[in-house]
């Protein structure tokens, strides 16, 4: 029964650490889009993008999410208030957040991500949106 346990522990540390991992991967583009290389990854933002990675959001989703929030005049200081509204714990708030952040970066038509976060290239991006029409197609005459 120890030997399982210690499995199990394990099994979460590596989860843990593969989160925390891509939660900086997350962070560290955010902190480059942002232009705020000074800012430190505190537990408070750690846990916000580690909670959307655990709903099942792709590095590449958040970080589009992130280009989103960029792309907002309102959210970039272009307000009444002049107030920047482009913190993590502000864009990953919840799911209809980062939904909404992404509506944004599709209406400016920034480049997408893979999964894993790397930029998508027009070929790969192209091929996507074809499979995507032909699911839809094969959907519709079933």
């Amino acid at each position: 029964m120890a030997k399982q346990t210690m499995t199990t522990d394990i099994e979460a540390l590596a989860e843990r650490t593969q989160l925390e991992h891509k939660a900086r991967l997350v962070f560290d583009h955010w902190r480059t889009v942002m232009n705020s290389p000074h800012t430190n990854l505190s537990p408070d933002r750690k846990e916000v993008i580690i909670d959307r990675l655990r709903e099942g959001w792709t590095v590449g989703e958040l970080k589009y999410a992130i280009d989103g929030c960029a792309s907002s005049n309102f959210h970039m200081g272009q307000n009444d208030r002049q107030a920047v509204y482009n913190q993590i714990t502000i864009i990953f708030r919840d799911t209809e957040h980062v939904e909404r952040f992404i509506r944004y970066a599709e209406v400016k038509g920034k480049p997408r991500y893979t999964p894993e976060g790397a930029l998508q290239t027009q070929a790969e991006e192209t091929t996507q949106a074809w499979r995507r029409s032909e699911k839809t197609s094969s959907e519709v005459s079933q």
